[in-house]
Order: structure tokens, then sequence, then C-alpha cells
């Protein structure tokens, strides 16, 4: 009955349950927490264990998904436009406080990096996310961050 109720190019899907994000957040925070692990010295490294490494370094889990549409730099493009009134060129120099993210649907946080990194935003930041996974892989890659440029 719920079905009949959505229109069709609204249809359920997995993507859409809680479970599904739990799940696929929880590989992920054990698909890097394996790759951060030191190397046991007693294992012989093979080429074909050095191929499968490089797949898996495609797989990155700090990656946004919707950059093959170009939606995360069209984004930083808008919040940093001199016509955003809270983009750091309209704060910063004019001395006002920094203004605060909240971003609703963080998932891996790869948005709230980007602005840190290349928008020039400085004030506090926030990602909500309803899956706990996905909250922890969002702190996790940015202590990965912080260990690297430390």
């Amino acid at each position: 009955m719920a079905e009949e109720s959505h229109p069709s190019h609204l249809s359920p899907s997995e993507l859409g349950t809680k479970d599904y994000w739990e799940t696929f957040y929880a590989r992920t925070l054990t698909h890097i927490s394996t790759k951060h692990a030191p190397n046991n010295p007693n294992e012989e490294t093979t080429r074909a264990d050095s191929d499968a490494e490089s797949v898996d370094d495609d797989d990155d889990p700090g990656t946004s998904w919707f950059s093959e549409h170009n939606a995360p730099d069209k984004v930083l493009q808008f919040l940093t436009s001199e016509d955003f009134p809270l983009a750091p060129c309209n704060t910063v120099p004019a001395g006002i406080k920094h203004p605060s993210i909240l971003d609703l649907g963080t998932g891996n946080g790869s948005m709230l990096a980007l602005l840190r990194k290349r928008g020039g935003f400085r004030g506090v930041m926030v990602g909500v996310d309803y899956s706990a996974r996905s909250v922890e892989l969002a702190r996790e890659l940015r202590l990965s961050i912080d260990r690297c440029t430390a």
C-alpha cells in the first residue's frame, strides 16, 4: 500500500534506508582502518597485492559521490562568490564574525572539507547525518587529514 502512494519516479529504493547507509559506512570504516593498520612484516607483498591496493586507492572514502556532475565545485563557487553575502571575501575583510556552516546529510563530510580547504571558510562547521556511521567516518577522515598536515 505504501508503494502505491508514491509516484513511479519516487519509488522506494534501498538507498533510502538507514540500514543501507549504516552498512555502507561500516564497510568503509573497516576498509580505511585496514589500510591504515601497520603492515605485518611476516606477510609477503606480491604484485597482485600491489595491484589490488591500487584498485582500493580509487575507492577513496573521502570522495564526493556528486563530483561526476561537478556539484561540489558548483556549490563552492556559489558560496565563495562575491554575490553571496556570507562568502569569506565579504566577511573576513569587514571584520564580521566568520559564518557557521551546518551540513545536513553530511555523508563523509567531503563538502565541509572542501569549504574549509579551498573555500576559505574558517567558522564553526557541523556535519549532521542520520547515520551514526557516517558521522564516525567523517570524523575519522578529518583526523587522518589532520595527521597528514601536522
